[in-house]
């Protein structure tokens, strides 16, 4: 499996990061919590699937590459597919990353198929409005959606 990240809140607050995914279901039995993991080029989601009872079509589709922009809803949970751009003003280049999420009542999953997008930079976001992680889930996947449009209004504005 390719490298991953996780942390985890609990009643809003940040409680800890970069703890092994297996430690995931732990977390989730208690009521007060939320996570986030995120899976760079992950071989499987067998990690995670059976727990959070993820489809095997969002499955499949979140480990293809070129899937179209979209918001499914599955029997528990969400998936979104989305692509992130950015312009290299030098060499005029568009390069776009597909990020897919997998979207729970209590957790946030996302799988990158490339490191080309910053998860540093959505985890700045997430600091940077701690005072709204008291909404959980809708508060990470708001952040993850803001960072995207934003990077495509700055790449419209470069190309302009």
């Amino acid at each position: 499996m390719g490298a991953s990240r996780t942390r985890v809140w609990r009643n809003g607050l940040l409680e800890k990061e970069d703890f092994p995914p297996a430690e995931i279901s732990d977390y989730l039995e208690q009521d007060d919590t939320v996570v986030w993991l995120d899976l760079c080029r992950p071989a499987d989601l067998s990690i995670i699937s059976e727990e959070l009872g993820l489809d095997p079509l969002a499955i499949e589709d979140a480990l293809s590459e070129h899937e179209r922009a979209k918001l499914d809803r599955y029997p528990g949970h969400l998936f979104l597919n989305v692509y992130s751009v950015r312009l290299d003003r030098a060499s005029g280049t568009l390069t776009t990353c597909e990020v897919s999420a997998f979207v729970t009542r209590r957790a946030l999953v996302t799988v990158r198929q490339s490191p080309d997008f910053d998860v540093d930079e959505l985890i700045e976001r997430w600091a940077a409005q701690g005072d709204l992680a008291q909404h959980g889930v809708a508060f990470l996947l708001h952040s993850l959606l803001d960072l995207v449009v934003d990077q495509h209004f700055e790449a419209v504005q470069d190309l302009d």
